[in-house]
């Protein structure tokens, strides 16, 4: 419930886009929600920084959405400036991310009214959603479910893996029936490392036999320049019925890489052709708790045209290499769109829980970009979703 007002005097509540008067009292809600340590002049310089970076229209501050209650922000929601890519023409658009109300005054309307104001000043928008009540919130405001997006996970380091984790209580599959047996009873015996050892060499094995690439085409870990990029992604969205827009301006944006910066990019070249890339985010020091201290690293961009598969795979080798880099056991990618489930399984990935709705909102009689996930190339660092592990 909203709080009440004062006897003698109505609540004065504004739903609105944020705005520089706003500063102060978006960092008293950011202190109490996100950031200890926020103050106005952090949002305000935040705010500026988001502007001078926009991808899309740069200089322009994305836009922000308040619920004020007596200059009292209660609720709060952002967006992330992208461009869309819908098989035919790119467009401008946003996604709705940070959604988040004061936990005092959840379970009400704040949540709703933000949505909606956010909606009524925005053109194409899209979302990522898990909690069921928010997933029914966007299609109450005319955003359609296509569905979740598959989460697959390589385990790099078997031995340590089986030995901490049981794969089928957290709901892995993938594994064949005898091989899951074997790693249960060997836990029960005390000899779940040396199962795992077995396991990564049959693992190793398969994928030399079905997921090589031939050795004209060359990993490394330099960073494209953004021509490259750019041609990269031009050669790529002939393939992709849809996807962002992943442009060296975007993926520049997204993925800032400095040694010392969570994020490491992966360049398959075929003599002077950048052919495919992927980007890696390091593991977090604490993961989720139900792996019990294993770390995960993250896919968080793969690129690659899809009628040239074999260029894909070797961003995954590249990618498990730097994984292993950063001390990781297992890798995860989330990925929507069959060609790309499908070199995964080649690479031994494992199917993982999928909780992750995306979620579309075409403006009023357009209907031209897919209405399922499968239609579209997502991953897991879109809508700084690669943040979880």
């Amino acid at each position: 419930m909203i709080k009440p007002a004062k006897i003698g005097r109505p609540a004065a509540v504004q739903v609105l886009r944020a705005g520089d008067e706003h500063d102060a009292a978006v960092a008293e809600f950011f202190r109490a929600t996100w950031d200890p340590r926020a103050t106005a002049e952090s949002v305000r310089r935040s705010r500026c920084s988001a502007a001078a970076a926009n991808p899309v229209r740069p200089g322009e501050e994305p836009p922000s959405f308040i619920f004020l209650q007596d200059d009292r922000v209660l609720g709060y929601v952002g967006t992330i400036p992208i461009r869309v890519w819908s098989g035919s023409e790119e467009r401008p658009a946003h996604w709705i991310k940070g959604l988040m109300v004061l936990p005092e005054f959840r379970n009400g309307p704040i949540g709703f009214s933000l949505l909606k104001e956010a909606v009524r000043n925005l053109n194409c928008s899209m979302a990522l959603a898990v909690l069921p009540v928010v997933v029914g919130l966007f299609e109450r405001l005319g955003f359609s479910d296509l569905g979740t997006l598959p989460n697959l996970v390589r385990v790099l380091r078997p031995a340590r893996v089986f030995g901490q984790v049981n794969l089928a209580e957290i709901g892995f599959s993938g594994l064949p029936r005898w091989i899951g047996r074997a790693v249960a009873l060997s836990q029960r015996m005390g000899l779940a490392s040396a199962a795992g050892i077995c396991a990564g060499a049959l693992s190793r094995a398969r994928i030399a036999l079905h997921a090589g690439f031939p050795r004209s085409l060359a990993v490394d870990r330099t960073l494209p320049q953004p021509s490259e990029m750019d041609a990269l992604w031009l050669r790529a969205r002939k393939t992709f019925p849809a996807s962002l827009v992943r442009d060296g301006r975007y993926l520049n944006w997204r993925y800032p890489h400095p040694e010392s910066g969570p994020y490491r990019f992966v360049t398959v070249r075929e003599g002077r052709e950048t052919v495919s890339l992927a980007v890696v985010r390091r593991p977090r020091p604490n993961g989720d708790p139900r792996l019990r201290g294993i770390a995960v690293a993250t896919i968080s961009e793969w690129i690659f045209p899809l009628d040239r598969p074999q260029s894909g795979l070797a961003a995954l080798a590249g990618a498990e290499r730097i994984a292993r880099d950063f001390g990781a056991d297992a890798l995860l990618c989330s990925a929507s769109h069959p060609r790309a489930l499908s070199l995964l399984r080649r690479r031994h990935y494992l199917k993982a829980p999928a909780n992750v709705h995306l979620l579309v909102r075409e403006p009023a009689g357009d209907r031209s970009l897919p209405n399922m996930s499968a239609g579209w190339w997502i991953t897991r660092g879109d809508s700084d979703a690669d943040e979880v592990f």
